[in-house]
C-alpha cells in the first residue's frame, strides 16, 4: 500500500479487514474429482502480514494446491470454462503461495469479469482493490454484493468507510443518487460512535440528497440526524432536518406545536427524531395523542417527563414558554414544571407574571454559554397533591425575548 494515502485508507482498512478476520475465511468444497479428496479448500485469499491487530483470529495455515488438484481444476475449466468458483480458487492459491504479480493480476482480471454473481470472488477482489487503493473498484464490488443481497453487514461497513474518504465520496454519492434498493438500509448504518470522517461525510451526503427532486424521506434521514445530534453536531443536524421537515411557523422554536405530526406518527415503528415530540410513558403516568393534542394521565407521584423535544437556542438569550390547555382539577402552572436541558445543566423556567386561564407562561434568564441546543422537557411538578389528574395540552410555544 502506498504510504502517502495511508491516512485516508485507514478507516476503510479497519472496516474491511476486521470483518475479514472474523468471518471471511469461508470454507467450501469444489465438486471436482480428486480436488477436495476429503479436505476443505479456503476460497478467500490470505491477507498481508501485520495488517490485522494481534488479537484478531486468523485462519489456519493451509498448504498450496497440489499438482493433482490443479489438474482437477484444469479439467473442470475444460468442461466449464466460465466457472468463477474455479478461477477464484486458483486466484486465492496464487496469492497464498506468492506467485508473480503478473499471473495473479491475470487471474484477478478473469475473475473480475466472471465473478459478479459469486460472493467469495467479490470478497477477494474487494480486498485486493482496497489494498491497492482502487476505491472505485471496491465500490463496484460492494454494489454488486448489495444488489444480490449478499453479505450486507460487510458491504455496509466497507461502504461507510468509503463514504468517509473524500476522494471517493462523490462516487458513493452517485450510487445513492441512483436510488438503489439498498439505499434506505445503508443510510441507517450509522451511530454517534461512527468515525468522525463518516459523520462529517454524511452531512455532505444528506445535503446533496435533499437537493434532488425526490429528496429524503423521514425513515432515511432519521438515523443520521440521531447520530449527528448525539455526537455533538446538534446544530448541523437540526439545519438538515429543517430542510427536510420545514420551518416552524410564527417564530416558534417548537416543531409541531399543536401535535398534528406526532398524532400522525403515533403507533408507527419509525425512529424518533430528537427535534420532534417524544411522549413519555412509565409507571404512574402516560402521555398519548388525543383529539385535542396530547392527553396526560398522571397519579401525581414523582416528577415524570411527560414530553420533550430538542430545540435550537442561543447562549445569552431569554426564552418564554407558553402552554395552552387545561387540567381536570388543578391549574397547568401548578402541575407542570418545564426544564431546558443544556449539556450538563438543567435550566428552570420561572412563572412569567399572572397566568391567563388555561395558558400559563414561564421564562428563563439569559442562557449560559453551554446552551447551543437544548432539550425542552415538560415535567410533572413536585408535591401537587394526590389522586390521578388528566392534563390536556393543545399548543406549546417557545420564543426568545432578548
Amino acid at each position: 500500500m502506498r504510504t502517502g494515502a495511508a491516512r485516508l485508507t485507514g478507516a476503510a482498512l479497519v472496516g474491511l479487514v476486521s470483518i475479514a478476520a472474523a468471518g471471511w475465511s469461508l470454507a467450501s468444497q469444489i465438486e471436482e474429482e480428486g480436488l477436495t479428496a476429503g479436505r476443505r479448500a479456503w476460497q478467500i485469499a490470505p491477507l498481508p502480514e501485520n495488517l490485522l491487530p494481534a488479537s484478531s483470529p486468523l485462519p489456519p495455515e493451509l498448504p498450496a494446491l497440489s499438482t493433482s488438484e490443479r489438474r482437477a481444476i484444469g479439467r473442470g475449466l475444460w468442461r466449464e470454462p466460465l466457472e468463477p468458483r474455479l478461477f477464484n480458487l486458483l486466484f486465492a492459491d496464487s496469492v497464498r503461495i506468492g506467485r508473480p504479480d503478473r499471473e495473479t493480476d491475470r487471474l484477478a482480471a478473469l475473475l473480475a469479469q466472471l465473478g459478479w454473481r459469486y460472493t467469495p470472488a467479490q470478497q477477494n477482489l474487494m480486498i485486493r482493490a482496497l489494498l491497492d487503493e482502487r476505491f472505485g473498484d471496491v465500490l463496484d464490488r460492494v454494489d454488486a454484493l448489495l444488489r444480490r443481497q449478499r453479505q450486507p453487514a460487510l458491504a455496509y461497513t466497507v461502504l461507510a468507510a468509503l463514504e468517509g474518504i473524500p476522494q471517493i465520496h462523490g462516487e458513493v454519492l452517485d450510487k445513492l443518487l441512483a436510488e438503489p434498493a439498498w439505499r434506505s438500509d445503508y443510510l441507517s448504518v450509522i451511530g454517534p460512535e461512527s468515525a468522525p470522517a463518516l459523520l462529517e461525510a454524511r452531512v455532505r451526503t444528506i445535503d446533496a440528497l435533499l437537493k434532488t427532486r425526490s429528496g429524503m424521506n423521514r425513515e432515511e434521514i432519521a438515523p443520521s440526524l440521531i447520530a449527528l445530534n448525539a455526537s455533538g453536531r446538534g446544530r448541523i443536524a437540526h439545519g438538515l432536518w429543517v430542510r427536510q421537515a420545514g420551518e416552524p411557523a410564527d417564530a416558534n422554536l417548537v416543531h409541531d406545536p399543536v401535535f398534528e405530526q406526532v398524532a400522525a406518527q403515533a403507533g408507527t415503528a419509525g425512529p424518533g427524531i430528537p427535534f420532534e415530540w417524544r411522549l413519555g410513558q412509565d409507571l404512574g403516568y402516560a402521555a398519548q395523542t388525543s383529539s385535542l393534542g396530547v392527553s396526560i394521565s398522571w397519579d401525581r407521584r414523582g416528577v415524570p417527563a411527560f414530553l420533550s423535544q430538542t430545540v435550537p437556542v442561543r447562549p445569552g438569550r431569554d426564552y418564554v414558554l407558553t402552554v395552552q390547555g387545561r387540567a381536570s382539577d388543578d391549574s397547568l402552572q401548578r402541575l407542570l414544571s418545564p426544564l431546558l436541558l443544556c449539556a450538563t445543566r438543567a435550566i428552570r423556567f420561572e412563572p412569567a407574571g399572572e397566568a391567563r386561564q388555561g395558558q400559563p407562561r414561564w421564562r428563563t434568564g439569559p442562557l449560559p454559554a453551554s446552551c447551543d441546543m437544548g432539550v425542552l422537557t415538560l415535567n410533572g411538578a413536585l408535591d401537587t397533591g394526590s389522586g390521578t389528574v388528566t392534563i390536556d395540552l393543545e399548543r406549546v410555544s417557545l420564543q426568545f425575548v432578548s
